[in-house]
């Protein structure tokens, strides 16, 4: 009965909270006027909203206004992605050039002027042939999407006759002509009356819907009348705010959810159920930023968008989130709780019960900051600076612990009949007995600002440090020095069995085997956010707050890690990439706090897959564009958005650095930025991917000369991976690098070899003539001397006859000369004996005779 309880009081809380919603302003998409149309590209995401300025193009990062020369009532995308165009007097397309940039290119020039008389093109439908249907005031046009030809068939109302209203019904086109029959079914030559049709052929239709099997026509009067498909009795349908609709007028609607989704003139939206139940009204009571609707749109995801006298506004109904917002919540949220059917909130100005039908009521007598609520043995208690309350029923507090301070309540573990409130009054016991809540003792009288039970201890966050009460002995066991901290203001948790503490230094681990606590640096970073006082529990997982949202914590061999992912499916409320104030889990479903906002819906989403990450524009330098995000093939008669191969463009070296716009469009709303990461790598090199932090443009410089594949992927808010996006380019070298350029220096070559051949040659030619005419001054010096020499060599040969006579004659001069001197010589020789002989001859002939007369006789 608990859970019965829960569902049904979350079904219509669900009903009484409104979808969040986001608008886009004149200036966000440039054409400071209302939107006309609107369409939508299923396969990319793209938006494109139609205004008297010309069509606004939307990528999930920016707007781009294509002027048209019409205002613009109509647009239309095909399969194939042609985008079709009506306005006034015209219809045509937005086209892609050479560079793949958008234009307007208009078809009415095509028409026969006896044909142009179809009035302004109000709708276009496209079949999944790409056959279009341009639906005017005065006729229709039909044209086929599928060929490159353009021949418009054209069906003109005869005079008096007037279009009002158009619709799908199953594969046909309905419009409605007043003044011709009626309800009549379009083909490509011709109207065909609907059965039953007739009842409308004097009234003015806004919209013809087919959903639930049914066919539903809406006037402009307010009546809606509805038929079984194949039926020809239409019958008024019981609305229940007929009379809103009849005050208001409808003027626009559309198929949402199965539900009539209904634009009125100045009443804003309505959604109806089939069978004519008021769902939801979005209107400027409710905060929706306008009444005066323009037009109505619904994507392929299934969000609302409405056009209104303020601009633009995207309502995400296919986000399973809610919001409650008002006055009557005063206060940023501190804690949430839903007890059955109802909702108790606690603020900093006091504590409120959010009855199933959404109204918001003060508990009396709490006017005060409240911090946490508790729902124990059926009794909600509530914890207060004024003190701890009894607030069950939710129409009165009783007070349990007056005038005392407290920030929690823990319930004990083992036993359901205690809890424990703490805060600066200290730590007190609470016991149930006799059906109330009522105070046990006080276990300690010092300030306590959060509490962990596990086993024998009470593990106490302080603001001077950390405390261990043992509840065996009922004593203080041991303070942060002898757990190994510091005094400082900390705050105590359990993750994975283990005790945690956190102070501004970081978080703090007891390990068992020293009795101590110490720092771990994985959860002070991944913890950054969070107080560990303040984990959530979701099952069997931990969910930690962070900057942008909500991730799931785990432990595995390598450490705690979070990640933004629950069994492979993203969290909710990570679309919104806020960090919630408050956050709760139960039952499936999650409830968060946001200041004073409160929104509640399913834990995780189920995406169906998410449209691609595209590459926008590639501009080189400021403002040069190189590719303009399409292609257009021909062949096909279709845009791409994907490159082919034979369309990888060539950037000059010199102009080899520029930007990439990039675009992902978020098909649950774009509340958080998308981040995107990308890697541009040179064929045959491995890059790591560059996460790009903020903005949708990928900065390049200073390529060399290559060929060049950049790939892109966006990620969106709650963790899931868009399919990337591949663009091939490649850099051209510098000139004097080019093939021509080597052609050129082959050339030159040549030349230069060429005339160094002929320069040699030349030269060869000149040194031989210059050594000819040496040859022939040489010879005939040659000559002359040899002429000189021969007399010369007679002269010689006389004189050599002289001299050798002279000679002979000297020889013999010689011969005699020396014959003289030997033969003086030789007399010479002789006479000096010789004279010696006769000098002693002669002394001795005068002194013998003396001697020998000296010798005795």
């Amino acid at each position: 009965m608990r859970y019965l309880a829960f569902w049904v009081g979350l079904s219509l809380l669900w009903g009484q909270g409104r979808p969040l919603w986001r608008t886009f302003s004149e200036e966000d998409y440039h054409a400071y006027t209302q939107v006309w149309a609107l369409a939508q590209d299923p396969t990319t995401g793209l938006l494109y909203a139609g205004t008297n300025q010309g069509i606004s193009e939307y990528d999930g990062q920016r707007w781009q206004l294509y002027p048209t020369s019409s205002l613009v009532r109509a647009l239309a995308v095909a399969p194939n992605h042609r985008i079709w165009v009506g306005g006034q007097g015209d219809f045509g397309e937005l086209r892609t050039d050479s560079l793949g940039r958008l234009y307007y290119a208009s078809y009415r020039s095509f028409l026969p002027k006896e044909k142009q008389a179809f009035g302004d093109i109000q709708w276009i439908f496209v079949d999944a042939q790409n056959h279009v249907y341009f639906i005017g005031t005065r006729g229709y046009i039909f044209l086929d999407g599928s060929t490159l030809a353009i021949a418009p068939q054209v069906t003109l109302l005869r005079e008096g006759a007037q279009l009002s209203g158009a619709g799908q019904v199953g594969s046909e086109v309905w419009v409605n002509v007043v003044g011709g029959g009626g309800l009549q079914r379009l083909t490509a030559s011709g109207l065909e009356p609907v059965r039953g049709g007739g009842l409308f052929e004097e009234k003015y239709v806004s919209a013809i819907l087919s959903t639930a099997g049914k066919v539903f026509v809406l006037t402009d009067e307010g009546t809606i009348y509805v038929a079984p498909q194949g039926s020809a009795n239409f019958l008024p349908l019981k609305v229940a705010d007929e009379k809103y609709l009849r005050d208001n007028r409808i003027y626009r609607a559309a198929v949402l959810q199965g539900n009539l989704l209904i634009g009125t003139l100045n009443g804003g939206v309505l959604m109806l159920s089939p069978d004519g139940r008021t769902l939801e009204r979005w209107t400027q009571a409710q905060g929706f930023p306008s009444d005066d609707i323009y037009a109505l749109y619904v994507d392929a995801v299934g969000h609302a968008w409405v056009s209104h006298g303020r601009g633009l506004t995207q309502v995400l109904t296919a986000l399973p989130l809610r919001l409650y917002t008002g006055g009557a919540i005063e206060g940023k949220i501190t804690d949430i709780l839903p007890v059955g059917a109802e909702v108790y909130l606690t603020t900093i100005q006091g504590t409120f019960k959010l009855s199933a039908k959404g109204t918001v009521t003060p508990i009396p007598g709490l006017r005060t900051e409240c911090w946490r609520l508790a729902y124990l043995q059926k009794h909600l208690l509530v914890a207060t600076s004024q003190g701890l309350y009894d607030i069950t029923g939710g129409s009165q507090a009783t007070p349990i612990l007056p005038n005392q301070p407290f920030v929690g309540i823990v319930p004990a573990k083992n036993d359901p009949n205690r809890a424990y409130a703490y805060g600066r009054s200290g730590l007190v016991l609470l016991r149930y007995a006799g059906g109330t809540w009522k105070s046990d003792r006080t276990l300690f009288s010092t300030p306590v600002q959060s509490l962990v039970e596990e086993g024998d201890y009470l593990w106490m966050g302080t603001p001077t440090g950390v405390l261990r009460y043992n509840l065996a002995t009922q004593t203080l066991e041991a303070t942060e020095s002898d757990l190994g901290l510091e005094k400082s203001h900390f705050y105590v948790g359990q993750l994975e069995g283990r005790i945690l503490a956190q102070s501004g230094q970081g978080v703090y681990v007891f390990r068992e085997g020293t009795g101590k606590f110490e720092l771990d640096p994985e959860l002070t970073r991944l913890l950054a956010s969070e107080r560990v006082d303040q984990l959530t529990s979701a099952g069997d997982k931990v969910l930690i707050r962070t900057r942008n949202g909500v991730q799931v914590l785990t432990l595995s061999s390598e450490g705690f890690q979070a990640q933004p992912l629950l069994g492979g499916q993203p969290l909710s409320l990570n679309a919104l990439g806020r960090r919630p104030d408050v956050l709760r889990v139960q039952e499936g479903r999650v409830w968060a706090g946001y200041k004073d906002e409160l929104v509640v819906g399913q834990f995780t989403l189920s995406p169906q897959g998410l449209p691609p990450t595209l590459v926008r524009a590639a501009i080189l330098g400021s403002d040069s564009l190189l590719w303009g995000g399409r292609f257009y093939l021909v062949e096909k008669m279709e845009l791409s958005f994907s490159q082919p191969p034979d369309k990888a463009p060539e950037v000059p070296y010199n102009l080899a650095s520029g930007r990439l716009l990039l675009g992902w469009v978020d098909p649950y709303g774009g509340l958080a930025p998308t981040q995107f990461r990308y890697r541009i790598a040179k064929s045959g090199e491995e890059r790591e991917w560059t996460f790009l932090e903020s903005g949708g443009a990928i900065p390049f410089a200073d390529l060399s000369a290559g060929d060049y594949t950049v790939e892109v992927q966006a990620i969106a808010p709650y963790g899931l991976e868009a399919p990337a996006f591949r663009y091939q380019f490649r850099v051209l070298p510098p000139w004097w690098r080019t093939t021509w350029a080597y052609l050129l220096y082959g050339i030159v070559g040549v030349l230069l070899v060429f005339a160094l051949v002929r320069l040699n040659a030349a030269r060869l030619e000149a040194r031989n003539r210059e050594l000819e005419a040496v040859v022939r001054a040489r010879t005939a010096e040659l000559q002359q001397s040899y002429s000189q020499l021969a007399a010369a060599k007679k002269d010689l040969e006389h004189a050599y006859e002289d001299l050798k006579n002279t000679q002979q004659q000297l020889v013999q001069s010689e011969k005699m000369a020396a014959l003289g001197q030997l033969i003086a010589g030789v007399a010479h020789e002789i006479n000096t004996p010789i004279g010696a002989i006769s000098a002693a001859a002669h002394n001795i002939s005068k002194s013998l005779p003396q001697t020998l007369q000296q010798y005795p006789r």
